[in-house]
């Protein structure tokens, strides 16, 4: 957050996404910096959807972008179109398999979300998020394995398996929708599915099964908090809940969804959420429920979208925010010690993040996945470095097996934790 300001390339570049989301062509009334814009949407992976409303406007001779620039940006996003297509059917053919095991399936977000956008394969996702019963995960496992995939040990406390394929990229396998230590503290566990999984048929003619509408709505607006108080959150998340809430308007039991925020504490966010999405994503005020927003409050949350980029990777001095966060929130539903309390959450993982799975540290040290030696090595050097640390006291050992406060609390993480204040979420 190192400007007080929203650039006007970032309101230009949602602004412009907002109309490859609906299929709009642009009316523009001043020149814009389509280089800037570019740069913002990639940041915020919002890119492809962008590109549509550029192109209409280029297709019409509004738009002055050099050819050769604009052919390659065409050239690429359709590969892009191509392996999403690709990557689709290829997830799909899998759950098919899954369910033909007895293992049920509820895909998460995804393509379930991509239908709501008018050129669904533009909304092009980084992974697939499947739910199945915690109890099926060694049996579902097993058969990704022999369909050639290369599964990641989960850490005892991590909610979810990572899946690598060729051709279905990655798939994480949810044994729960939240990662335990938010589902306890933020969130207190109130939010459990209470509806029957349904389908959908999607534009490439597969179906799938997801949440409930009312559960789904409360999942993609808790995932979308929940990554606005871990690190940051992108407008594209922002507008997936938007869509939603537009396309199944008359079906949401608003009662249950806004008891649920307000016991929460993450009304005031939301309400201010959809008065972005009123004033500056296109929406009408017809399509989504009654709000009471502010346009400083507003502001803010568009400038900590703009600094941090999609899930706040633009800024690594968030990377603690979510502790400082998680402390702070502890005694809203919980009792007793913080410090005893996350202690007896992180020693399940203890060893494995001093020694990361052979998939971590492949993607740590790509070179290992060719030369195994090189693996043997980077193993040796973390153990190395771990016995160097604690004999020259740069590091005891409490700060492996215990939990350590946040070091020196920046200026960003203030900004943020002040915003956090300010929208009463703690």
């Amino acid at each position: 957050m190192g400007c007080g300001f929203v650039s006007q390339a970032f309101y230009d570049a949602i602004y412009l996404f907002s109309c490859g989301v609906r299929g709009n062509k642009p009316v523009l009334i001043h020149d814009i910096d389509v280089s800037k814009i570019y740069s913002l949407a990639m940041s915020q992976g919002i890119w492809q959807t962008t590109y549509l409303a550029l192109k209409k406007l280029y297709d019409q001779d509004e738009l002055i972008v050099d050819k050769k620039i604009f052919d390659k940006w065409h050239q690429k996003i359709v590969i892009q179109a191509i392996k999403a297509t690709q990557r689709n059917k290829a997830v799909n053919d899998i759950v098919r398999v899954l369910e033909q095991k007895g293992i049920k399936c509820c895909v998460l977000k995804g393509e379930v979300l991509a239908e709501l956008y008018h050129n669904p394969i533009c909304r092009i996702s980084s992974d697939t998020d499947i739910l199945i019963d915690k109890n099926l995960e060694k049996k579902t496992v097993n058969v990704l394995k022999q369909c050639l995939f290369e599964v990641e040990p989960r850490y005892p406390t991590s909610y979810h398996v990572c899946c690598y394929h060729s051709l279905a990229g990655v798939i994480e396998l949810h044994l729960q929708l939240y990662d335990e230590l938010f589902e306890d503290v933020w969130f207190d566990k109130k939010t459990l599915n209470i509806e029957a999984y349904r389908q959908i048929k999607t534009s490439q003619g597969n179906y799938i099964s997801t949440l409930g509408i009312n559960d789904g709505l409360i999942f993609i607006t808790l995932h979308l908090i929940k990554h606005f108080l871990h690190k940051g959150v992108g407008i594209r998340q922002l507008m997936d809940v938007l869509l939603y809430m537009s396309y199944y308007k008359n079906k949401i039991d608003w009662d249950r969804y806004d008891k649920l925020l307000k016991y929460l504490k993450y009304d005031k966010f939301m309400n201010n959420a959809i008065g972005i999405g009123i004033d500056y994503l296109g929406f009408d005020k017809n399509e989504l429920p009654k709000s009471k927003y502010n346009d400083n409050i507003m502001q803010k949350i568009l400038i900590d979208m703009e600094m941090g980029g999609i899930y706040g990777k633009n800024e690594v001095e968030r990377g603690e925010f979510y502790k400082i966060y998680t402390k702070e929130r502890f005694n809203r539903f919980k009792r007793g010690n913080y410090e005893r309390y996350i202690n007896s959450w992180m020693r399940p993982n203890i060893i494995k993040s001093i020694f990361p799975n052979r998939i971590n540290m492949i993607t740590r040290y790509p070179c290992a996945k060719k030369y195994k030696l090189l693996l043997f090595i980077a193993w040796l050097h973390r153990l190395l470095n771990f016995i160097l640390d604690v004999i020259k006291k740069k590091k005891n050992i409490k700060h492996y097996i215990e939990y350590q406060s946040p070091e020196a609390i920046n200026d960003i993480v203030k900004k943020r934790m002040d915003l956090i204040r300010e929208l009463d979420m703690i």
